[in-house]
């Protein structure tokens, strides 16, 4: 079969780079020996996927008015010997038809079929490539208007969304909060989930809808194959219904966003089911004290530590991660750990055991986070070495007490909150951070002005002193 070679504009490969040291996209290229290039006024500052788009379409709209403007007289013999398009999309269409007819008059089928139809059978054919991924870098060089760059494959669109969840973040600021505040918690979920959007359909290939990168019924086809993945995965790997739930509520959330920023043309009609999530029925699991006792008997001095991190304040491990020096303080005359929950923002102010003391200041780093899992400051690496520590341990427990290879880190906190609720219920709320903000405050208050007075008749701290008594841990904190 032989391949018709095109003379193309001498701008039809030239696509903006990111220029570092000036921190701009550009465009260069060369004429007869010549070089020219094109600073852009847009996408500057930002060497992400959306300033590549932004980019690229101011550049598309600048290359179309130089098509114009050297396009060929024909009638009077002169220009520049090219073909002149008035648009990409034109120029992308003629080389099609070109390519087609060159493969209708080498191949047997065309003696068969009508110039229509053989048209037809060409773009089913391109457009099966495209979904593949086998012919990405050839769809990457049509775009469908000056503004609106065609967009390769799904993951450039979860790729704008990523960026802005991170300029989100940046924003936010503690103690001040103002609607669409994100958190470093909840910004590490959608991370994560977004992550895993991408390794499913993030290869997809999309094409405009118009004005919009993205057509509803597209997306809803995009929805629908994440989903049953996920379910499949889900049940393959035996995840909890949270892992489900956290990419449903990050699916949706995605397309949301692209719909509100004219990205997609319309939300799908039946985008409430296909991000439908699972209602999940609160169950927390305490650990009884035999099988406590195995398992701090089978763990070393290091990890005993993280399990008093986690009975005497209730934290879950993205909850250690985040703990900084700056959190330790001396309030009404008691050690606590001062700062606000990650995933509700209420702010804490829980008394230290002595034992939890000795650990952090043995183990725990002068300044900044206190600790570092894997020398990285993420949630991911502390919920991926305590999840394996844990392992390790409760599986050398289980030798001695069978029962406790059931139990996870988070566990360790459902022990505190269930031996709490047994004190006094009113309690328990000031122990997880899911206490009404106003209420959190007003303890945290009366604490910091050494009233003596609790919110409740029982204080916290007289609470946390009855469950360290209850536990009896030998050695701990040594």
């Amino acid at each position: 079969m032989k391949t018709v070679k095109l003379k193309r504009h001498w701008l039809s490969n030239a696509t903006p780079k990111y220029w570092t040291p000036r921190k701009l996209w550009r465009v260069r290229a060369m004429r007869e020996g010549r070089h020219f290039q094109w600073l852009l006024k847009c996408g500057r500052g930002d060497a992400t996927a959306t300033g590549a788009a932004i980019a690229t379409a101011e550049w598309t709209a600048i290359r179309a008015d130089i098509i114009r403007a050297e396009r060929v007289h024909n009638a009077n013999g002169d220009g520049m010997g090219f073909v002149g398009f008035k648009s990409a999309d034109d120029e992308h269409r003629y080389a099609l038809g070109v390519q087609a007819r060159a493969w209708a008059a080498d191949e047997i089928i065309s003696a068969t079929v009508a110039t229509d139809e053989w048209a037809e059978f060409q773009e089913w054919r391109r457009l099966k490539a495209e979904s593949t991924g086998a012919n990405a870098a050839t769809s990457a060089t049509s775009a469908t208007s000056p503004t609106r760059p065609m967009l390769r494959r799904f993951s450039e669109l979860t790729a704008i969304f990523r960026a802005a969840l991170d300029a989100r973040l940046s924003a936010t600021k503690e103690g001040m909060k103002l609607k669409g505040d994100i958190s470093k918690a909840r910004h590490t979920q959608y991370v994560y989930a977004l992550a895993h959007m991408d390794s499913v359909v993030g290869e997809t290939a999309i094409e405009p809808s118009g004005d919009y990168q993205l057509s509803a019924a597209r997306m809803a086809v995009i929805l629908g194959t994440y989903r049953t993945k996920c379910e499949t995965e889900m049940a393959a790997s035996e995840f909890s219904g949270h892992w489900f739930n956290e990419r449903m509520k990050t699916a949706r959330m995605l397309a949301t966003y692209l719909h509100q920023h004219g990205l997609l043309d319309a939300l799908p009609s039946n985008i409430e089911r296909m991000t439908e999530k699972y209602r999940i029925e609160a169950n927390p699991k305490p650990i009884p004290l035999d099988v406590l006792k195995a398992i701090w008997g089978a763990a070393d001095e290091q990890f005993k530590g993280f399990m008093l991190l986690a009975l005497n304040l209730g934290f879950r491990q993205t909850e250690i991660a985040s703990i900084e020096r700056k959190h330790v303080k001396v309030i009404g005359g008691q050690l606590c750990i001062e700062k606000r929950r990650g995933k509700t923002g209420v702010p804490l102010a829980i008394p230290l055991w002595k034992s939890t003391h000795r650990f952090i200041e043995k183990y725990g780093a002068v300044g900044g986070r206190l600790f570092l899992f894997d020398d990285e400051p993420t949630h991911k690496s502390a919920i991926d070495a305590l999840y394996h520590r844990m392992v390790k341990v409760r599986n050398k427990a289980s030798k001695s007490v069978a029962t406790a290879k059931d139990f996870s880190f988070e566990n360790f906190r459902d022990t505190g909150a269930s031996f709490i609720e047994s004190i006094n219920p009113m309690l328990t709320p000031l122990y997880l951070g899911q206490s009404d903000t106003r209420n959190a405050k007003w303890y945290v208050g009366q604490i910091a002005n050494g009233d003596g007075h609790a919110v409740v008749p029982m204080q916290l701290d007289k609470a946390l002193a009855e469950f360290e008594k209850y536990l009896s841990l030998p050695n701990a904190g040594a």
